[in-house]
């Protein structure tokens, strides 16, 4: 490799600085592998010779692992030699150019220095233009500790992400109102408790499919003096189980398969009757359906609206002799329908102690409507006790009216308890 065959230094294109260095190092070293072939042009290997700068024929040597260079690259050995500002650049630069092939190609680098060390050597200054290479015999080498490749020093573990999350919401209130008979306004004492508990547990992969399941239960009881045939009935009772399958397909839009099961957990009485007018699976409806799922999560609100133009409602009556107060022909147990419909889920907390729950079921066969919408207002009062108003109207004109009554029904309570969260 002759000096003459390098192109000179302004002929080089703009470049950055890092290569410029790098290219001036190759430069270099071309020279002097050319003076130093001049100078030793009948020169042999005795073993103990060799080049005033060693660290260059890593550029043009095996790709070789060297750990020094590892070592001052991950910031274990200083990157200053205690040389001139040009050799400690020069000598930075083939440790970024070296760098560079670990990082990006490392399956170029077969062998390891620790099998068989080059002891560092001390740079001289470059010699004057076109003037031979002095070789100085090197200083006692000081080897440096080969890196163990195998176990390297960092303590490194890796977890499997957990996609899966669990929330629970467990509360029970109670009530008591006591009215002496000869109260002036009348009434009468009555004693009410309510328990609630919210189990979920959701599927999200951080990319397109999520998985959420909800599990409902609530079930309270009262006592009324005036009724002689019943000590305790109830006055909400609801068993509901919601799982909803969504893949994404933009930012708040989800395909979406839901399926919507509930009934309840009791007997349902009137007062000093002791005909059943409801009971476990008196009614059980189930509504699979089929669309999409919009989200939205911003500082104080959350909404899910699923909107489902295809939707499969089935239901089971029980007891035969309630099927028609159920929308169910007379003397069948069941009914399947199709329809569409919308579910909407939002929590809203416009203060720091008070939230919002609200739930909108709709649906339709295009010959009966069924429309609930449950809200619930929690204002809490420490991290255990809070006050909760529930108000739920509802419109169904698919069941047997009530003489009397229309179609609108509406159910309210206003409740003091102890509440707990997982």
């Amino acid at each position: 490799m002759m000096a003459d065959s390098v192109a000179p230094a302004e002929s080089v294109p703009a470049i950055g600085e890092v290569d410029l260095k790098v290219y001036d190092v190759a430069m270099r070293y071309t020279q002097r592998l050319d003076s130093l072939k001049a100078a030793y042009h009948h020169w042999k290997y005795v073993g103990s010779d060799t080049l005033s700068n060693p660290y260059y024929s890593s550029l043009f040597a095996a790709p070789t692992l060297l750990p020094g260079t590892l070592k001052r690259g991950i910031g274990t050995l200083p990157t200053e030699y205690g040389f001139s500002d040009a050799q400690n650049l020069r000598v930075q630069a083939i440790d970024r150019a070296l760098l560079s092939v670990y990082g990006t190609k490392p399956w170029l680098v077969r062998k390891e220095q620790a099998e068989a060390p080059l002891p560092p050597i001390h740079i001289l200054p470059p010699p004057p233009p076109q003037a031979a290479i002095h070789i100085s015999q090197p200083t006692t080498p000081q080897r440096e500790e080969p890196i163990d490749l195998v176990r390297p020093d960092f303590n490194i573990q890796t977890h499997r992400p957990n996609f899966w999350t669990f929330k629970a919401d467990l509360s029970l209130r109670f009530m008591q109102n006591f009215i002496s008979e000869n109260w002036y306004k009348g009434g009468e004492s009555n004693n009410s408790f309510l328990a609630n508990t919210v189990l979920e547990l959701n599927y999200d992969n951080k990319r397109k499919l999520t998985f959420t399941n909800k599990l409902e239960m609530k079930l309270g009881f009262y006592s009324s003096k005036s009724d002689s045939v019943h000590r305790y009935k109830t006055n909400t009772d609801l068993l509901r189980l919601t799982n909803k399958l969504g893949l994404q397909a933009s930012k708040h839009w989800y395909y979406t398969i839901m399926l919507q099961s509930w009934t309840q957990f009791y007997r349902g009485y009137k007062s000093n009757n002791p005909t059943i007018f409801s009971d476990f699976g008196s009614p059980f409806e189930t509504v699979l359906s089929l669309g999409m799922d919009y989200k939205l999560s911003v500082k104080r609100f959350t909404l899910s609206a699923t909107l489902s133009p295809f939707a499969l409602d089935y239901k089971f009556v029980g007891r035969r002799r309630l099927a028609t107060s159920f929308g169910v022909d007379e003397g069948h147990h069941t009914k399947l329908d199709y329809g569409s419909t919308i579910t909407a889920n939002a929590t809203w907390t416009p203060f720091t102690n008070v939230t919002l729950k609200s739930r909108l079921y709709w649906f339709t066969d295009y010959s009966r409507t069924t429309i609930e919408w449950e809200n619930t207002i929690s204002f809490k009062i420490n991290e255990y006790l809070n006050t909760e108003l529930f108000l739920y109207p509802r419109f169904d004109d698919g069941v047997k009216r009530t003489e009397g009554h229309s179609y609108l029904q509406f159910k309210e309570y206003l409740s003091l308890g102890v509440s707990f969260k997982l």
